[in-house]
């Protein structure tokens, strides 16, 4: 005997059909749940009064997906897991742009695609877009090119964390020797590992030299990391006042000691 099957709008009890009662195409049903169904998407409806799902299986190394298409794009949306790696992708306007792996991490599709947050719509100031966090060895110089520095191989790095354009920085950086002879106004300087922000209301100049051991710099003056606009170096210099500007000079042996923040272009 040749099986029966049921036609669209016919509901399935078990194998058994029978009279549809949820939505106008095929509706898929166990047990009565008692619920209702959206109007707009109710070709398929899968019903019971317990758990109840729709499985798609593929081969270890395939990919199971849903597609999302019109009239104009076949594919323009999905959502695809790959079982080769465990990844599930979220496909939107055509293009892969989430995708979260094996691990559960969250990757976005691309450097430029971020997250909204604190609002409900796309909103430019709320975007976070960058997240960064690591060291650089940074370029030790005098800002006179007077004297050549060589760094402590040990205390030769410092570290960033970048959330958005803010860029968070600390260490300790050791003098290994110098040569050369320091002019009056030489100072010291390091490259950034990322260049300022270039703004008319000098937001950028933030920075902090908290502290220096066996360095050359007027005492009873407070040390200052400067960092004008649009550059990718800083420099060290010491002051009591607006007006009055020192310089950080170095030996062998000296230690000087990092701790602040600046906006990054």
């Amino acid at each position: 005997m040749v099986a029966k099957v049921p036609p669209a709008g016919i509901t399935t009890y078990k194998g058994t059909p029978s009279a549809g009662d949820l939505g106008g195409g095929l509706h898929i049903k166990t047990a009565d749940s008692g619920a209702s169904v959206a109007a707009n998407y109710d070709e398929i409806v899968i019903e019971n009064s317990d758990h109840a799902g729709m499985s798609i299986l593929t081969g270890t190394d395939k990919v199971g997906a849903i597609r999302f298409g019109d009239s104009g794009d076949n594919d323009i949306g999905g959502v695809l897991y790959n079982h080769d790696d465990n990844s599930m992708t979220f496909k939107v306007n055509a293009a892969d742009k989430w995708k979260i792996d094996s691990t559960g991490n969250l990757i976005p599709g691309a450097t430029t695609t971020g997250m909204y947050l604190g609002v409900s719509s796309a909103t430019a100031a709320n975007l976070l877009d960058d997240y960064e966090e690591g060291v650089w060895t940074p370029t030790v110089a005098d800002q006179g090119s007077n004297v050549t520095i060589s760094m402590n191989s040990s205390y030769n790095e410092l570290a960033y964390t970048k959330v958005g354009n803010l860029v968070t920085f600390g260490g300790v950086l050791v003098v290994a020797s110098t040569s050369g002879s320091w002019a009056s106004g030489d100072s010291v300087t390091i490259t950034l590992p990322f260049t300022s922000l270039d703004t008319n209301d000098q937001s950028a100049k933030v920075g902090s030299l908290i502290g220096t051991y066996n360095t050359n710099w007027t005492q009873g003056t407070s040390p200052y990391l400067q960092i004008p606009e649009g550059v990718s170096v800083g420099y060290c210099y010491c002051s009591t006042d607006n007006s009055t500007t020192g310089r950080v000079q170095v030996a062998g042996g000296s230690q000087i000691y990092f701790g602040g923040h600046f906006y990054a272009a």
